[in-house]
């Protein structure tokens, strides 16, 4: 939940700035349903991060939340075609790459807004746990594979 809004300020500011390219609605509602399917990809009965059934052999919460979306787009009378299209290719592709997890590279502004929002949230995360992790005997925390760096905190990352 705290990554979903923290996409959608991303996409917000991103709009703000970029406003005359980008479909806000649209983009903001791809930030808030981007990861709809972790409903069904992890299991809400336990703490841990355990996937379901469903998350294992159904291809994970990006197909699953498209899945749902096209669902729920189903039962909307008259729902305009060209944006329901958008708005399932911003689910299919807000990992970004294929081999990242995406059905589709982004191939419209608002999905590679939403791409890049949801990236620059998973980063700035992966840099704060490697911060607050660090034991603080130096300067530099430990190799992180998923940032492909070790960071430089002076004093120890303590304030």
């Amino acid at each position: 939940m705290e990554h979903t809004l923290e996409v959608m300020k991303y996409c917000s500011k991103i709009s703000e700035m970029q406003g005359e390219f980008i479909n806000r609605d649209l983009l903001l509602t791809g930030a808030v349903l981007h990861d709809i399917g972790k409903m069904w990809e992890y299991d809400q009965e336990c703490l841990s991060f355990n996937h379901t059934e469903d998350g294992r052999l159904l291809g994970g919460h990006v197909i699953l939340g498209y899945d749902f979306l096209r669902g729920q787009i189903a039962l909307v009378e008259e729902f305009p075609a060209r944006l329901a299209k958008q708005l399932l290719h911003m689910i299919l592709s807000h990992h970004g790459l294929k081999e990242w997890g995406a059905v589709e590279e982004p191939h419209t502004v608002e999905a590679t807004a939403l791409h890049y929002a949801d990236l620059l949230s998973a980063r700035i995360n992966q840099v704060s746990q490697l911060v607050k992790s660090h034991q603080g005997h130096d300067d530099w925390t430990g190799f992180d594979r998923f940032l492909g760096t070790s960071l430089y905190v002076p004093g120890g990352g303590k304030k």
